[in-house]
């Protein structure tokens, strides 16, 4: 959930970042997708992964990659300006309990 009156400033500090990942040939699909629900706009970070095999997550994470690229004192003030709009974050892990899966193990 963004804080209130902060959408814009928000997207910017994506859009900074995005911009990062792209020029470094970030080896990850992901898209940001905005809910306008209630008083509070919230934004959903997805990173979609073809089975449950890609939940090992990327060998370098955003923010490492945009340290390498900008160099640790930049990155640092992007993360803090793309953090600082943010009221609160939930996640979501995902696993996969292989007892109580109906698919044969592996798949």
């Amino acid at each position: 959930h963004l804080r209130p009156g902060k959408l814009l400033e928000f997207k910017a500090s994506v859009k900074a970042i995005t911009d990062v990942l792209i020029a470094a040939d970030w080896d990850n699909t992901w898209a940001f997708t905005e809910h306008l629900t209630g008083d509070v706009p919230a934004v959903s970070l997805v990173i979609p992964e073809d089975g449950w095999g890609g939940f090992v997550g990327p060998d370098k994470s955003a923010r490492e990659v945009v340290a390498a690229a900008k160099g640790e004192d930049v990155a640092k003030a992007m993360w803090d300006a793309f953090t600082q709009h943010v009221e609160s974050i939930e996640s979501t892990v995902y696993l996969r309990d292989e007892e109580a899966s109906t698919e044969a193990a592996g798949n």
